[in-house]
């Protein structure tokens, strides 16, 4: 998207990005738990000489609360004034 700054009014689109920026943020958030319990899978899975059961459910805990919050903040971005600005930005310059 930064590369499109110079295409749109600065304000407007900053405003539009912030948004953008932070649901990506929370989404990576909740990949990197993915990700965490995937390694950790792996790091002590059968093939391992040191195996160890491992409970995620606190890492499953923090997902789901990632996840509510996700859904919460794209309901807010889908109805937010900044995405309907951003909409009619994008159609006055096609």
């Amino acid at each position: 998207m930064e590369l499109f700054i110079k295409c749109f009014n600065r304000k407007k689109y900053l405003s539009f990005y912030k948004i953008v920026s932070s649901l990506q943020d929370i989404s990576g958030s909740v990949r990197d738990l993915d990700v965490l319990k995937q390694n950790l899978k792996y790091f002590w899975s059968d093939n391992k000489p040191a195996k160890k059961n491992i409970n995620f459910n606190k890492v499953d805990e923090n997902k789901n609360l990632l996840q509510s919050n996700l859904k919460l903040e794209l309901m807010k971005f889908i109805h937010s004034k900044e995405l309907k600005e951003f909409k009619r930005l994008i159609n006055h310059h096609t």
